[in-house]
């Protein structure tokens, strides 16, 4: 399909299939209503053009292809998507799926600390005992099967 002869409609259908909501797109398109309501209303009447809805649909499909050819799956190109997906499921009222992927996002960046409740001994207040055992839950958590070396016949 050709690019749309009404540019509006042109600009409005390259903003939905760029994942704008449609009163958004509507605005952006040039588009003027005396409120968000009627926005969205007048942007779903559009929508329902057969022109419109496939443009926007062929739009969609050269998006796609055009990252599936291009994207190198890295790091940066992950949290770029989950950056976007969580900016659409936010604008689109998906507070669950929003709340995951911001998770993830805080992971990546480290803004969540796992707290540790750590008591500090010195170790000359230990007695072997003590010694001895905290010795063999570090051998434990290492895989070390004697740490002490007691039973190296070196």
């Amino acid at each position: 399909m050709a690019v749309l002869v009404n540019k509006r409609y042109e600009l409005f259908a390259v903003r939905v299939a760029a994942g704008d909501e449609i009163a958004d797109a509507y605005a952006a398109a040039g588009f003027h209503t005396k409120s968000r309501d009627v926005a969205r209303a007048a942007a779903g009447r559009l929508m329902m053009r057969d022109d419109v809805k496939a443009r926007v649909e062929e739009l969609r499909t050269k998006i796609v292809d055009a990252a599936t050819d291009h994207a190198v799956l890295s790091k940066a190109w992950v949290i770029t998507q989950a950056r976007e997906l969580f900016i659409a499921a936010r604008t689109s009222g998906n507070l669950a799926a929003a709340t995951r992927l911001l998770e993830l996002l805080g992971r990546e960046v480290r803004a969540f600390v796992e707290r540790k409740n750590v008591t500090v001994r010195s170790l000359r207040d230990m007695s072997e005992e003590d010694l001895q055992e905290m010795l063999d839950e570090l051998a434990a958590d290492s895989g070390d099967e004697d740490p002490s070396g007691a039973g190296d016949t070196g």
